[in-house]
């Protein structure tokens, strides 16, 4: 199921398929699918093995009564009694939208959202090992080592393209994301030292920290959103944190060779 989200998955949208679904095992013949087949392929082939799985369908609350027809699903989300870090999480992104979104079955029984499709915690711990390969040499005896891609936190970057917005905007997710980093430097190098840096605000926290390690230096790296909902009069706060945590300086550290 893994390979089929990565690779086997087809562009075209329920809207475009007509809210039709292919049987899964047409699904499995043809090793490919839109992603709400892809997700009822998942769940039927969880319960034939006899695990609790079910295709929850995320959908706009309607304005009106009137208002309830299938152009308000947004998407399929395979919810699976399995442990989480077991199963793929392709498509769970609309999920995390919630209390925006309503959660429901197939038979349109309203759901609990199971934990792991919510905004979490996410905590990342690396080690980075420096030698001369591992760096950019701007002088003779300097380097620019780089740390480790912020990747979780990249699908925020397109909505602070701008310091100001002219309409209300929903983030997809909050986040609060950490990144520990302890960078092993090679003998006869060390690093030349940075102050702690914080900017914290209504909207949330960015931070960066380093603790002077016997091989190295640990890096801290903080990024919390915790307000999904963006307005004009607010949006600045975001634009702050997020402006902060792109600058290319602060996930850099500046060594140099130590003469003999």
């Amino acid at each position: 199921m893994t390979r089929l989200y990565r690779l086997g998955y087809c562009g075209v949208s329920l809207q475009e398929a007509g809210y039709l679904l292919r049987p899964a095992s047409e699904v499995i013949r043809s090793a490919y699918g839109t992603l709400a087949e892809l997700v009822n392929l998942d769940v039927t082939l969880q319960q034939a093995a006899g695990l609790e799985a079910e295709v929850a369908v995320c959908a706009l609350h309607p304005s009106t009564m009137d208002n309830q027809g299938l152009a308000t699903i947004v998407s399929l989300v395979a919810q699976s009694k399995l442990m989480p870090e077991k199963v793929a999480l392709t498509g769970t992104q609309e999920a995390c939208l919630q209390p925006f979104l309503t959660l429901t079955n197939l038979e349109g029984k309203p759901l609990i959202m199971e934990a792991y499709l919510g905004a979490k915690e996410v905590r990342q711990i690396d080690t980075l090992k420096v030698d001369e390969k591992k760096w950019r040499q701007p002088a003779e005896g300097w380097g620019v080592v780089t740390l480790p891609d912020p990747a979780p936190v990249r699908t925020l970057y397109a909505y602070a393209a701008n310091t100001s917005i002219p309409e209300n905007i929903l983030l997809p997710r909050t986040v609060d994301c950490t990144l520990e980093t302890f960078v092993h430097l090679s003998e006869g190098m060390k690093w030349t030292g940075r102050a702690d840096k914080e900017v914290s605000n209504a909207c949330g926290k960015v931070s960066f920290n380093y603790e002077v390690m016997q091989d190295g230096v640990k890096v801290i790296r903080t990024i919390r959103v915790g307000r999904q909902l963006q307005t004009p009069s607010n949006y600045k706060e975001l634009y702050a944190l997020l402006a902060e945590w792109k600058d290319a300086h602060n996930h850099t550290l500046v060594v140099k060779e130590v003469s003999e």
